[in-house]
């Protein structure tokens, strides 16, 4: 195999000379910068001999994918070796897999007594087991439609009553921060304090790469990774940020029990697109029970596939 001209190399990290023909470093074990470059000309080589076969018409496949394949191969890497080498072990995605007991525990956690039967009920929509509140809505034609999208034959959610031309909603607006929620609360609104959760659907993770000759670091999330780059590690964050860790929703002095409005910015995490990444629900109907709203959401029909 051909070899780079240089008969030596420096370990990045701990500054050790070796030889140019090493992938990991004989005195920390860290991957060598040559190892890239050894892994492409091997490719070439591979490549040039499947050509002189006959066999030219094959696709090839790009260095960073032949080399995320590499790394993928656990007999043919040590990856102990590799956390203990890149970055002080982070070279190992933080892996938190789909795991549906995460979202199971975190609506459990929100979920409370119905204050009309007692029974423990989801954090949204109203009691399965009594309905309240849908008891305190005047409007007959307006607890009849709850009830269909309730319904678990229903094919639509609750945001189609937003398109009925006959039903008007007012809009409740929420306060961000505690100088908005003060502020509100001294202009006559009675604000209703809620604690900003973090579903744990909504998590992202970005996978950080850096350049093997010019050492810039990218992030590559839905794009292909471009040859030269070799992974760093994944983090896994939650994308939203806001100015305080409560908000509330500023309720007007004029409002019915059993009204149901408009939260324009809901605070509570709900799903509300899954792809290409998880989005969350940013308004929704809600109920007034005369303490706190009751949302209103079909997780399976107010979820849209694609984010817009």
């Amino acid at each position: 195999m051909t070899t780079s001209p240089n008969k030596t190399q420096q370990c990045v990290f701990c500054s050790h000379i070796n030889h140019t023909d090493r992938s990991f470093c004989e005195n920390c074990e860290s991957l060598l910068p040559n190892y890239f470059y050894l892994y492409k000309e091997k490719m070439s080589q591979d490549s040039d001999t499947i050509n002189r076969e006959g066999h030219g018409e094959e696709s090839k496949a790009s260095f960073a994918t032949s080399f995320e394949g590499v790394y993928k191969n656990k007999e043919s890497v040590d990856f102990q070796c590799i956390n203990r080498s890149l970055y002080g072990s982070e070279w190992k995605a933080l892996e938190f897999g789909d795991d549906a007991s995460e979202e199971i525990e975190f609506e459990n956690e929100r979920s409370y007594n119905c204050p009309k039967c007692g029974q423990l009920k989801t954090f949204a929509n109203p009691c399965p087991s009594c309905q309240y509140p849908l008891q305190l809505i005047q409007s007959p034609s307006l607890i009849v439609s709850i009830r269909e999208i309730l319904s678990e034959t229903s094919k639509v959610g609750f945001k189609s009553l937003l398109k009925d031309s006959y039903l008007h909603f007012r809009s409740i607006t929420t306060a961000g921060d505690l100088y908005s929620i003060s502020e509100g609360a001294q202009a006559g609104l009675n604000p209703v304090v809620v604690a900003r959760k973090q579903h744990p659907s909504l998590y992202i993770t970005s996978h950080y790469y850096q350049n093997v000759q010019t050492r810039e670091v990218r992030l590559f999330n839905n794009s292909d990774v471009e040859d030269g780059f070799y992974p760093l590690f994944d983090l896994r964050h939650y994308p939203y940020t806001y100015q305080s860790r409560v908000a509330a929703y500023m309720i007007p002095k004029d409002i019915r029990i059993g009204e149901v409005v408009l939260l324009e910015d809901i605070i509570e995490d709900f799903i509300g697109a899954l792809t290409p990444t998880p989005k969350r629900l940013p308004s929704a109907l809600a109920i007034w029970d005369g303490a706190r709203m009751v949302v209103l959401y079909s997780r399976q029909n107010d979820v849209v596939e694609e984010a817009v």
